[in-house]
């Protein structure tokens, strides 16, 4: 092999600068970016003059545009590491109280944080909608068909919301205080959300509280579908853990995820919370609701083009007032098959709105 060959650069490291650019554009998430960005010179140097129109480019590739206002809430928020009174209440106005478009440009750093922290909401949410969607198809008598890009926003937002309220949370809002202005028909999504992930979580938790001495001593209830118990502090460490703990395969795991720092939180905050939101006071029922009433209740805190949701919970909710609009046990068998989370022509392929 004579001199010249073997020091031949590498075909890809002799592209054009735009050539090089535009394949880090092409690429499908962020971790990919940067290992690329890290492999040779070449495309650190491409990447490094055009760096924030890359990585806002791919960073859409993986995540949509409709759910990147609560990834960026949750990424806020879990880099806040001291929280005081006046920092929650400017992050709840700013995160909760409305949605405010994400930046428009990124370091890598933060956006591959981003990335991280959207794995784990997108793995449950497509977890939850697959389960779901087949128990639905089996007891329906339907053929089963993947969720829609809209109905995996909307697990995924909720998600979003959920995670800003626990890491936002501390000791900051009393238990009746539900810091985010979500419609009443928005509500029901976060708690079978949080029931979803305590049934996740039920088996590690449950086999500590059984075998364990320590906490045998503080008297930890056990966890079940109809009483959370005390698993709450579990569930208010937020997605990357609970995602370890449901994936642990064996006793030694699940303690070593589950058992330090517990318990971290006070129990019962956020069910507490949702059971607090419903209005103190027998009204008129919904279907007697005048049409400006009705949309005052109804407005969408996310964007959505599809009306089954609405629909869906104004079909389940027109025989009863305020005071029965969020977490009502008698509304339990519709949260378990995520009621107001599909679209208007699945609900009609169930057959949803033919039933009393």
């Amino acid at each position: 092999m004579d001199s010249h060959s073997s020091n031949a650069k590498p075909p890809f490291e002799t592209l054009p600068l735009e050539t090089r650019q535009a394949v880090m554009r092409a690429l499908p998430d962020v971790e990919s970016l940067k290992w690329l960005v890290l492999s040779c010179s070449s495309f650190y140097h491409a990447f490094r003059d055009a760096g924030s129109l890359i990585t806002i480019r791919v960073l859409l590739s993986e995540v949509h545009l409709d759910v990147l206002p609560e990834a960026v809430a949750v990424f806020e928020s879990a880099r806040n590491g001291s929280w005081t009174r006046q920092g929650i209440i400017d992050f709840a106005s700013q995160h909760l109280d409305r949605r405010i478009p994400p930046p428009q440009s990124w370091t890598l750093a933060d956006a591959l944080s981003i990335s991280k922290l959207y794995s784990h909401v997108h793995y449950f949410a497509t977890d939850f909608a697959c389960k779901c969607l087949g128990i639905q198809a089996l007891e329906r008598g339907v053929q089963q068909s993947s969720p829609s890009q809209l109905e995996i926003a909307r697990i995924e937002q909720t998600l979003g919301i959920r995670s800003s309220l626990w890491m936002s949370k501390e000791k900051l809002f009393s238990q009746s205080s539900l810091p985010v202005k979500m419609s009443n028909w928005h509500v029901p999504t976060i708690i079978y959300m949080e029931r979803y992930l305590q049934i996740l979580t039920l088996v590690a938790f449950n086999e500590i509280s059984e075998h364990d001495v320590f906490w045998g001593g503080l008297r930890v209830n056990y966890s079940d579908i109809s009483d959370p118990g005390d698993i709450e502090p579990i569930l208010a460490r937020g997605l990357s853990s609970i995602h370890s703990i449901a994936l642990a395969n064996n006793y030694e795991d699940r303690y070593n995820l589950v058992y330090p720092d517990y318990p971290q939180y006070e129990p019962d905050w956020l069910f507490g919370a949702l059971n607090a939101a419903n209005d103190i006071h027998d009204g008129d029922w919904l279907e007697d609701y005048s049409d400006d009433q009705l949309a005052r209740i109804t407005a969408s805190f996310f964007p959505d083009s599809d009306t089954g949701p609405v629909e869906t919970w104004v079909w389940a909710h027109k025989e009863e007032s305020g005071r029965q609009f969020i977490n009502t046990p008698i509304r339990q068998p519709l949260r378990e098959w995520g009621y107001v989370m599909w679209d208007r022509a699945r609900l009609h392929e169930w057959k949803v709105f033919q039933t009393p």
